[in-house]
């Protein structure tokens, strides 16, 4: 990343930080059959009610038969796109209503999957419960809540980072620097500017 514009800089030192925090839907995940060269990988994913904005900044991730794709499922609770942006996947968001009961979750996710990812997987939907099933057969990574590391685009930005710990960022003039930490490594610059401790990261 290039630092610019700077009339004075001094103490620069690069320090490892710890990974973000994974945030969990609170879905049940589970994965009832497993792929295989002549077996549809099928699971289950039982929903929860969204209660005023607790499903946004919340994920769970699915593969593809063969993991040929990888994505990872979140929701736009009242046209809110908090992106939790899994690592290596493909964003998949839904909208939904905040209260909205897990059985329309239920409903507006397997619609979701078979209107705009039908030649990877099919869903059905029982109460608060979808079940999916891969298009082709083969094996994949399991589904699951939450399991990659996360990055919250919509707050890593020049304020006060409480997910990771060991980041302070002061605002300096604005931005949103949350899309250079997706990467697999975590670090922070601090450089000294004038009397000033200005914490810059990628």
């Amino acid at each position: 990343m290039a630092i610019v514009s700077f009339h004075k800089m001094a103490n620069f030192h690069l320090e490892t930080v710890s990974t973000p925090t994974k945030p969990l839907t609170g879905f049940t995940i589970t994965q009832t059959v497993a792929g295989s060269s002549t077996v549809k990988e099928t699971r289950t994913i039982q929903c929860i009610t969204e209660s005023a904005g607790n499903l946004n900044f919340m994920g769970f991730n699915m593969s593809s038969a063969l993991n040929k794709r990888n994505f990872y499922f979140y929701f736009k609770v009242d046209n809110i796109d908090r992106d939790p942006s899994f690592m290596d996947r493909e964003g998949k968001g839904i909208y939904i209503a905040s209260d909205t009961t897990a059985e329309n979750i239920a409903i507006a996710l397997s619609n979701y999957i078979n209107s705009s990812l039908s030649s990877f997987f099919t869903a059905t939907v029982i109460g608060d419960t979808v079940t999916v099933v891969n298009y082709q057969t083969g094996e994949c990574l399991a589904a699951s809540d939450g399991s990659d590391t996360t990055y919250d685009l919509n707050t890593m930005g020049l304020t006060t980072l409480k997910s990771v710990t060991g980041w302070t960022w002061y605002t300096v003039g604005g931005g949103n620097v949350g899309s250079e930490l997706k990467r697999k490594k975590y670090h922070r610059f601090i450089i000294d500017i004038a009397g000033w401790d200005i914490g810059w990261g990628y």
